[in-house]
């Protein structure tokens, strides 16, 4: 028994050990590092500023890197009133890097600029923009619907039915149809947002990508963001190439009621709409997921493989991204672990000292 008293004793004191030693890590991390490849600063847009000169929490700040680290981030970075405020970058990051399905609220955005120049509508009629996407539920289903995950599509993963598995993703979209009703339920839809891409080009007159790199990337200065481009149709759910310093450009954006430079790049009508709850999922808007303030702070974000995310807290004046490329392949294995649910509770604390 002794001996078992004496066993637990020196296992509660090394566990206190570590624990102190983590805190002492903790400490220790430096939070400003700048990127190790692109020139992301070529016209001098962003600037840092130390956490000493914020009311943000710098404990906090360093967990987040630290929680980063652990559960598998490549890089991570945090924008404070325009600023960053933290930034750091794993030894496995390359660029550009993957956006996985963090893409989708890119393209979210490029139909918010085609409602804005009067050439679609969000109540608007898939089948009345491509005329070869008639017949059965086709004809029910709206552009809200492609932008809610609530045209009628069921999640498909296999090789014979999914997106993922073919070259040309135009041809394979439009040969679709939805697998029940539009608007009776919530399912996520890689296939569902790719058909956005044919209809940008059929009310611009543009290949998506051109409308990207004209109306978006090139007026915030994104000059490494690009589409993922292969079959001559860009991937509009997934995988867009960029840096996260792009990424948080995307985040200013939408903080700032799409307004850059004193130019209202996309109107605040679509920011409202799009990062307001949708009737059948109060956690999605227009390819934006929703944060209602109970479990963290509020806000909104866009979302990927591995939490590949960006996320916006307007109401603080913070933009977080967060990256990670899969060691393993596409498998659909959870790499980054319990990365969400651990970065809500710090999310809370950059805000409370």
């Amino acid at each position: 028994m002794k001996r078992q008293v004496m066993f637990l004793s020196l296992a509660v004191v090394s566990l206190c050990s570590a624990c102190i030693t983590n805190k002492q890590d903790i400490k220790e991390i430096q939070l400003l590092n700048k990127p190790p490849l692109s020139e992301s600063n070529y016209d001098g847009f962003w600037a840092a500023i130390d956490v000493s000169e914020t009311d943000l929490n710098e404990m906090a700040l360093k967990k987040h890197i630290a929680l980063c680290e652990r559960t598998g981030a490549d890089s991570q970075l945090v924008v404070y009133k325009n600023k960053i405020v933290s930034e750091w970058y794993s030894d496995r990051y390359e660029e550009p890097i993957g956006a996985m399905s963090s893409t989708k609220a890119i393209a979210s955005i490029l139909i918010g600029q085609l409602v804005d120049d009067g050439l679609l509508d969000y109540s608007s009629k898939v089948a009345s923009i491509l005329p070869e996407w008639q017949g059965g539920y086709r004809d029910n289903v709206e552009i809200v619907d492609l932008l809610t995950h609530t045209a009628g599509f069921d999640r498909r993963y296999g090789k014979n039915d999914s997106i993922g598995y073919v070259g040309n993703k135009r041809e394979f979209v439009l040969s679709l149809y939805p697998d029940f009703e539009p608007k009776t339920a919530f399912r996520y839809s890689n296939e569902a947002v790719q058909l956005l891409e044919p209809i940008i080009l059929e009310v611009s007159g543009k290949n998506a990508q051109d409308f990207a790199l004209e109306r978006l990337f090139s007026v915030l200065g994104m000059r490494d963001t690009r589409f993922y481009d292969y079959g001559d149709s860009p991937w509009l759910y997934a995988e867009m190439l960029t840096t996260p310093r792009d990424l948080a450009r995307i985040g200013l954006l939408m903080k700032n009621k799409g307004i850059w430079n004193d130019e209202q790049i996309v109107s605040s009508d679509y920011v409202r709409r799009a990062t307001s709850s949708s009737p059948l999922n109060k956690e999605m808007g227009f390819l934006w997921w929703i944060l209602d303030g109970k479990k963290t702070v509020s806000g909104f974000y866009a979302s990927g493989y591995l939490n590949t995310d960006m996320y916006v807290f307007a109401d603080y004046d913070i933009i977080v991204v967060r990256t990670q490329s899969p060691q393993n392949g596409y498998s659909g294995s959870n790499e980054s672990g319990n990365y969400f649910r651990e970065a809500q509770k710090l999310f809370m604390q950059f805000v409370n000292k």
